[in-house]
């Protein structure tokens, strides 16, 4: 869930933990108020993918679970499990906005093929998830990104002991872009089903302007299977939910790949994970 700690001063939009300016206008966040310690966090950085995971001996393998590189501070003589389960982790949001739009349709194009349309509409959104995981390439997060159920959010992660929960260490004031390429992608999706006139259209542009911006921090689970062929990194992610989601690059060893997969997939459906909520 959010944790709002204050409003801004020029827009009265609410400023969550750790957010240096204002989401919606770019004002400096106050500095004024309860002062809270410093509390300094140890994360290991993979030096492959750039993932951040907590280090417990106990439970932590010296590869990274996302690419299969070594990390920086550990080296373990076992070698790492081939089917990691994990939490990798996302921006949730809720945002209204005013949504500017720009298109070429037939309607009204008389004797040209073409006619120029523009407009204005207020939007709303909700739920929409912004990936913010360091280990996962933005192509396999939006693979995996629909099929999870927001709902089973819990305070803690469940459903694998050994699980490895990436940290959150990109804050929401960096994650600004991110969430406006959301909302523009969404809002793009919206006008052409909808608000353009005529039943042909192209060059559909849109422009978002932020009016509220409610985030919450996930941690979503997936399984993944990273190793090594022939000197290339390959690696197979099993939906942490929806077992009949498998998105991976197969080497030329079909046959390798598909046993793998199937031993993930029988895990996966013995196991039912639960969406975690970061605070």
């Amino acid at each position: 869930m959010s944790a709002v700690v204050a409003t801004c001063e020029r827009c009265e939009c609410a400023l969550e933990l750790g957010d240096l300016r204002c989401v919606i206008c770019g004002q400096a966040a106050p500095r004024k108020g309860e002062r809270r310690a410093a509390i300094e966090v140890q994360v290991l950085r993979c030096e492959g993918c750039g993932a951040a995971v907590s280090y417990d001996p106990k439970v932590q393998a010296p590869k990274c679970g996302y690419c299969g590189s070594v990390m920086r501070i550990e080296s373990i003589e076992d070698p790492m499990e081939p089917l990691r389960p994990l939490w990798w982790v996302a921006w949730g949001f809720d945002a209204t906005a005013l949504i500017s739009w720009t298109a070429d349709s037939d309607y009204g194009s008389r004797r040209s093929d073409w006619a120029p349309h523009a407009g204005q509409t207020e939007m709303k959104f909700d739920d929409i998830v912004v990936p913010a995981s360091r280990g996962l390439s933005e192509e396999e997060a939006d693979a995996l990104t629909p099929y999870y159920d927001l709902s089973t959010a819990r305070p803690q992660p469940e459903g694998a002991e050994d699980g490895v929960v990436e940290q959150f260490d990109v804050q929401r004031s960096l994650a600004r872009r991110r969430v406006l390429a959301g909302v523009d992608e969404t809002a793009l999706e919206r006008v052409t089903r909808g608000h353009i006139p005529g039943s042909r259209f192209r060059n559909v542009h849109v422009s978002a302007l932020l009016r509220s911006l409610v985030t919450r921090r996930y941690a979503l689970p997936v399984y993944v299977l990273a190793y090594r062929y022939k000197a290339k990194l390959y690696r197979v992610l099993v939906h942490g939910q929806d077992a009949g989601c498998v998105y991976g690059k197969a080497p030329y060893s079909i046959a390798k790949i598909t046993a793998a997969v199937a031993t993930a997939v029988a895990v996966a459906l013995a196991i039912a994970w639960l969406v975690t909520t970061m605070v």
